[in-house]
């Protein structure tokens, strides 16, 4: 395999596990040569760590990360729509991945939540650039139900592929209606050295 253009989405203010996963992909995929882009929130953790790793950094703002409202209980639905198909920003995000990509095409895309899967789903298909997703969870309750579930189901549908990060997100990726062959599980790793004193 020669090298690859990855695009890397992430839309996150702090910095957990996710964004740590994030911040090893894409310096990992740089040393083994390959060309890495972020887009995302620049001055968040994330962006300010692959900033100085050396990854082109484009700053999008994205809005609050999915799940900000799930403390408003009955608006919790209606205001997960609303951010995923309604959002201002979502515009301008497609538009720069759009210019991104027209000066230099992408071989893979890869994203973290359904807020990012959301926003460049369809823009992957009209690209004819993979989606990889990689699924740090099973799905809450409420997303299993309702609304979420069908917004869930239609996402799924443009992703090539899925990294599970243990069995339990696997099986509920496939009961969700995902493919078995389309889900690979990848167990996090830790880098023991980054912790030792």
């Amino acid at each position: 395999m020669g090298t690859l253009r990855v695009l890397l989405v992430h839309n996150s203010a702090a910095f957990g596990g996710a964004e740590r996963y994030t911040v090893d992909l894409a310096t990992g995929l740089m040393a083994a040569g390959h060309d890495v882009v972020f887009v995302g929130p620049a001055s968040s953790p994330t962006g300010l760590r692959l900033v100085a790793a050396g990854v082109e950094v484009v700053h999008v703002s994205m809005g609050m990360a999915i799940g900000w409202h799930a403390p408003l209980g009955p608006l919790n639905e209606p205001l997960f729509c609303v951010d995923l198909h309604m959002n201002p920003w979502r515009r301008r995000f497609r538009r720069v991945v759009r210019e991104l990509h027209s000066d230099t095409p992408f071989d893979v895309i890869h994203v973290q939540f359904i807020k990012e899967r959301s926003w460049i789903g369809s823009l992957g298909r009209a690209l004819g650039v993979p989606v990889v997703w990689t699924v740090h969870a099973p799905r809450e309750d409420w997303m299993k139900r309702g609304l979420a579930a069908s917004v869930f189901r239609s996402e799924v549908s443009g992703v090539a592929r899925f990294v599970a990060v243990s069995q339990a997100t696997a099986r509920d990726l496939i009961a969700a209606g995902v493919e078995p062959h389309r889900v690979d599980v990848v167990y996090n790793g830790v880098d023991i050295l980054g912790f030792a004193g």
